[in-house]
């Protein structure tokens, strides 16, 4: 109990009067919410677009590194005969209609989000514009200012995206061993 009491007279002993004028004005909060709006539309737009295409490159390298991985286990134990009869019994199907629906579905998203992010980022640039008429503070400043942070965080992103993810290693190959072992002595078993 006076483990609560002191917290309370902590929190009554704070000036709300200092933090107003001192620390929270009305140019950092009309900032921050310009801020928010850009970056968050920088980072929608930059995800379906540059993020989508290094994260399916790296989908790609993670599997060949996992395929690999596995042929080299697999491959020693099977004899030529078993070779033979699992390349000649492997089937390449058209994927072109999962290709197709994965293509409207991501299309949807997108739209979706593009929509929401539209609507998002003008409540936010009309919040900007009233707060900055009623506190006549420089919209073209904000939004100078806003605009270069926006450019640091655009390199920040493109420069981690760009170097980083290529070289980090995420596939786990001995589950994905293990998964298919599993799967394989359980359909092995029950046929």
């Amino acid at each position: 109990m006076n483990y609560i009491n002191n917290i309370t007279n902590a929190i009554s002993k704070i000036d709300v009067h200092f933090i107003s004028e001192n620390i929270i004005d009305s140019h950092m909060i009309i900032n921050i919410i310009m801020n928010s709006g850009l970056i968050a539309s920088f980072i929608a737009v930059f995800f379906f677009t540059y993020a989508t295409t290094i994260e399916q490159d790296i989908v790609k390298s993670q599997t060949v590194i996992v395929i690999n991985d596995l042929m080299q286990t697999i491959n020693p134990l099977l004899s030529d005969n078993v070779k033979k009869q699992i390349y000649n019994n492997i089937k390449t199907s058209d994927m072109s209609d999962v290709d197709t629906n994965a293509s409207n579905i991501n299309n949807e998203i997108i739209n979706n989000a593009y929509s929401h992010l539209i609507i998002i980022f003008s409540i936010a640039f009309l919040f900007v514009m009233v707060l900055s008429i009623a506190y006549n503070h420089n919209l073209y400043e904000i939004l100078g200012l806003n605009l270069i942070l926006l450019v640091l965080v655009a390199l920040t992103e493109f420069t981690f995206l760009h170097f980083i993810p290529h070289k980090f290693i995420t596939a786990d190959t001995n589950w994905v061993r293990w998964k298919i072992l599993t799967t394989l002595k359980t359909k092995l078993l029950f046929n």
